[in-house]
């Protein structure tokens, strides 16, 4: 996504090259070597504004800060989550401003670029702007897919929003997933059509690939306490427990509800119901339509995908029965990935 942390009054230069920004995103955030090169670099010329300074140009009161942030998953029915939020009066949608793209309205993607929090602050009025038309009680929506399974965003949303004086206590996340090994696939699918891989990488390719980064990685966090998270990696993204465990150490786990895609099919009613009841709006029928759905043969699926995903998620099921306050799960729409 375009980034959204650069305003107007502040100088900055932005450098990149073939194919598109979003490669060099992809390059920046996942390190993956059958990605398209590219390149992407910000300078900033101007000084930062202090949060006492950001706090004299905003007024918190009429234009809030958003309160809802729908953190994943990519290819997960995010932006069909979105879309049916934003049939309810109660929901006002952010703007596009000048030289972001089309998307941008969902996406902005501001804590995601692991900028230093001093910087975020001082970009703040920016972020603000994208919901300066919005009436102050209609409720504000950051939906970009790409904060999950950075280590980076919680800890950087939360320490942004204390400087300004926000109670973070009161912030709520949404997530929905997808069965992992179809989110793989959608992905690969994705990139393909989008030409961000090289020639004749594969499905098999990439889950070989992603299986050893994981185990590289898990073996590079033995001891220390941290919790795995992919920072964007294709095959990673799909170890949901681990990010969200991540989270649930920055923010009570009374604050997110997790869904799955799947229920979200089975009865779309029931589940926009529960999400309706979570995030405070009133009642409304919302009608589901599908968004961003492909059309395209599927490739074969790896074994040894399956079997990844496998062991991951039963982790992602214990970590439902710790805490269950976190998960959405009704008598007749269970939490799992059964379609």
């Amino acid at each position: 996504p375009q980034p959204t942390h650069t305003h107007p009054e502040r100088k900055t230069i932005m450098a990149k090259t073939q194919p598109d920004m979003a490669i060099a995103l992809l390059l920046m955030m996942s390190h993956a070597s059958f990605l398209v090169g590219a390149e992407w670099q910000e300078t900033d010329l101007s000084p930062l504004r202090s949060a006492q300074e950001v706090l004299e140009l905003v007024d918190l009161q009429k234009n809030p800060a958003p309160m809802l942030f729908q953190i994943g998953e990519q290819k997960c029915g995010s932006t069909t989550l979105f879309k049916l939020l934003h049939q309810h009066p109660g929901v006002c949608k952010a703007m596009v401003l000048e030289g972001e793209r089309p998307w941008a309205d969902k996406e902005l993607f501001f804590f995601g670029f692991k900028n230093k929090t001093k910087n975020l602050v001082s970009d703040f009025p920016h972020y603000l702007e994208h919901f300066s038309k919005c009436p102050s009680n209609q409720l504000r929506i950051d939906a970009s897919p790409g904060y999950m399974p950075y280590a980076a965003v919680a800890p950087t949303i939360k320490k942004v929003y204390t400087k300004l004086g926000v109670d973070t206590s009161k912030l709520k996340f949404l997530v929905i997933l997808r069965d992992p090994v179809m989110r793989t696939v959608s992905a690969f699918e994705h990139y393909q059509r989008q030409h961000w891989l090289h020639n004749g990488t594969t499905l098999d390719h990439l889950t070989n690939q992603g299986i050893q980064m994981y185990n590289k990685a898990v073996a590079s966090l033995a001891g220390t306490g941290r919790h795995y998270t992919s920072e964007g990696f294709m095959v990673g993204r799909g170890v949901y427990a681990s990010s969200l465990r991540h989270w649930f150490g920055y923010f009570d786990p009374s604050q997110f509800l997790v869904l799955t895609l799947e229920q979200l099919n089975r009865d779309t009613a029931g589940t926009m119901a529960a999400v309706q009841t979570f995030v405070g709006l009133e009642q409304k029928d919302l009608v589901l339509k599908q968004m961003n759905v492909g059309h395209y043969e599927r490739p074969p699926v790896p074994e040894a995908l399956v079997e990844f995903f496998d062991a991951r998620n039963e982790e992602l099921f214990k970590l439902k029965d710790e805490y269950p306050e976190a998960f959405f799960e009704t008598e007749d729409n269970k939490f799992n990935f059964e379609n």
